[in-house]
């Protein structure tokens, strides 16, 4: 019988929260924000060499593993884990374009249009019609990383959004809810 193939080793990750500490040799650099994404550089027994291009100075260092996720799940199995679990579940979710997957984890309100555009199925049916413009861009939207807005439940990338009012670009937000974490938007100002 074939043997499997392996599964290929990762070559990046996102932290688990904010704060995440990369130890290099210019001296320790702290990641402000949850889910920001590092590539990994070398993997050994002590930790990861990674490098942040999403960073400032794109700084390069070590990082502890279990201060970053990798692993994905099915978005609805990551529901009830951390936001950094959640969010890589609906990243990989979005990038391949499981649009039921996506449907699972969106709230009923969900705001895909500051004109009135609510609902998933209405989000699903203008990211069809749109060549998937605003989900295709979602993926990298979340690798610069999740901030808490203003300190309440809602946790948005870019970080940007989170600390400027007036912000225009596109955005996500999530927050936590009954079974556990929720897409709740993903928008522009139109």
């Amino acid at each position: 019988a074939p043997v499997p193939e392996a599964p290929a080793p990762a070559t990046e990750v996102w932290t688990r929260e904010p704060g995440v500490v990369l130890r290099g040799d210019a001296g320790p650099v702290t990641l402000p924000y949850l889910f920001t994404r590092l590539t990994i550089l070398r993997a050994d027994s002590a930790g990861l060499l990674v490098q942040c291009a999403h960073c400032r100075g794109q700084p390069i260092g070590r990082v502890d593993t279990a201060k970053v996720v990798s692993r994905v799940r099915e978005p609805r199995d990551a529901q009830p884990l951390d936001l950094a679990d959640f969010a890589l579940a609906v990243r990989e979710a979005a990038r391949r374009r499981d649009y039921e997957a996506l449907r699972g984890v969106m709230t009923p309100d969900f705001v895909h249009s500051l004109t009135g555009g609510e609902g998933a199925l209405p989000a699903i049916g203008a990211w069809r019609a749109h060549r998937f413009n605003d989900l295709a861009l979602f993926p990298s939207l979340l690798d610069r990383g999740i901030a808490n807005v203003a300190g309440g439940a809602i946790w948005a990338a870019p970080p940007d959004y989170a600390g400027a009012l007036g912000y225009r670009d596109l955005r996500a937000g999530f927050r936590r809810g009954a079974r556990g974490w929720e897409w709740i938007f993903l928008v522009r100002a139109d």
